[in-house]
């Protein structure tokens, strides 16, 4: 190939370059965050991928004290059931709540950027029958969960209220309309089971979404969501990376046209709330420009190369990633596959004992066990650490139990690295013989 038939993409990447740069040059990357997690859109994901740039830079989560479950659906309201924020106040909301921005913003700032996730409603309701196992809750306990679903279809206005049994923990609504009450639709609109919200309803409802979140993802178009997110943040592509968590296979079923048009009336709200941010995401990429398709592919590139990495076997050497428009250089090496692989259990109970040993050491009525370590706080440890070496114990955790309920052994080891409370060489994964294997345990987050 000659100069001549290079010099078209050499051009081109030149001005991706200076595009990029001027960019960045323009904007400051975004860490005051409340998404809006919503049940079985996708949502654990995004929150694993908040969890890890949170936990990295040190920022303040406004976190559910003692149940990952206490801010849903209105425990924002409650001051008993979420923490108190370190430094100057919380800067992340990830944990299920309905949507109430007066009450968010009580706790984070106004200028956060808001967004959600949310997905196609027939596929949410399999997802739904499938992980909460409703079939159980009908008549027909020899149905396999998508044979149930069908039996529901036909009439859901007679199973509904058997589903919603306000367990803690539970979604506010199973089925009817699920995403749009966490989202803030007024639940009293709903109360009569054969009556739909009217039109005017759904716009007001819709319009108002529309003001207030800087971003609605949409789950069947993940990676085009993550890519608008990143550029909305202005984060480096390496903040997006992911492993995906909480994927369960559930039998393929055919739904009759009779009985989708039956959801469509029962879930209505639903389906206008994904029809307009649906519509809404592609009108946003569309503004992005060109550089928009580019920077996706190469993301997924990037993503095909992480995973690969994360999921082959120890004595594999760290690779590169060279710096592009959207990413500078970096390493796919142990560190970054362990916090890819950390559960949100485990990030959120590390947050929470960090959060508490924070206001242990700056209350002057105690004495705290971390108040008066060095800078470097290095601490002998055997060779080959273990749980028996006394690391689940004061001053390296206070909720000891549950880090060693939630977390795997490397993954403590590599949050005391990032505590400062031992050495590079002491977390390295070619010196620990900790069970659980390297870089965060298994390939991947159970199922």
């Amino acid at each position: 190939m000659d100069s001549g038939s290079r010099l078209p993409s050499l051009t081109a990447l030149f001005f991706l370059i200076f595009s990029a740069k001027e960019q960045d040059a323009k904007c400051e990357p975004k860490t005051d965050i409340a998404f809006i997690k919503t049940h079985k859109t996708g949502g654990t994901t995004v929150m694993q991928i908040l969890h890890r740039l949170g936990y990295l830079r040190n920022s303040s989560f406004l976190l559910p004290q003692t149940d990952i479950n206490n801010l849903y659906p209105y425990g924002l309201f409650n001051p008993k059931l979420y923490l108190p924020p370190i430094q100057h106040g919380h800067g992340i909301l990830t944990h299920h709540t309905v949507y109430n921005r007066p009450a968010i913003t009580k706790h984070l700032s106004e200028n956060s950027t808001f967004f959600t996730i949310i997905r196609e409603p027939l596929s949410h309701l399999k997802s739904t029958f499938s992980f909460y196992r409703l079939s159980r809750l009908m008549d027909d306990y020899e149905s396999t969960d998508m044979e149930a679903m069908l039996t529901f279809l036909a009439n859901p206005g007679r199973y509904d209220t058997t589903f919603n049994t306000k367990s803690p923990g539970r979604p506010v609504s199973f089925t009817r309309n699920p995403m749009a009450l966490e989202l803030g639709f007024p639940v009293h609109k709903l109360q009569n089971t054969t009556a739909n919200p009217s039109s005017e309803d759904i716009k007001n409802f819709l319009q108002s979404l529309s003001r207030e979140l800087d971003l609605v993802m949409v789950m069947e178009y993940f990676e085009e969501s993550l890519v608008l997110l990143r550029r909305l943040m202005c984060w480096d592509l390496r903040d997006i990376l992911y492993l995906k968590y909480n994927s369960y296979e559930y039998g393929n079923v055919t739904v009759p046209p009779g009985l989708v048009d039956k959801h469509k009336r029962w879930d209505s709200v639903d389906y206008a709330l994904y029809e307009h941010f649906n519509r809404t995401l592609w009108e946003k990429i569309q503004k992005e420009g060109s550089d928009f398709t580019q920077e996706l592919d190469h993301f997924r590139v990037v993503e095909n190369k992480v995973r690969t990495h994360c999921t082959s076997p120890k004595d594999k050497l760290p690779t590169t990633v060279e710096g592009s428009p959207w990413n500078t250089q970096f390493q796919i090496d142990s560190a970054l596959c362990t916090w890819l692989k950390t559960s949100h259990m485990c990030y959120w109970t590390l947050l929470r004992d960090r959060s508490l040993k924070f206001h242990i050491s700056t209350d002057q009525r105690k004495t705290p066990p971390l108040r008066k370590k060095p800078d470097l706080f290095y601490v002998k440890l055997s060779r080959k650490l273990r749980v028996s070496s006394g690391i689940h114990s004061p001053p390296f955790c206070l909720l000891c139990g549950e880090v060693q309920k939630y977390c795997s052994d490397h993954e403590y080891v590599s949050h005391l690295y990032q505590e400062g409370h031992i050495s590079s060489l002491q977390s390295s994964s070619n010196r620990l013989e900790l069970q659980g294997g390297w870089h965060g345990g298994d390939p991947l987050p159970p199922a």
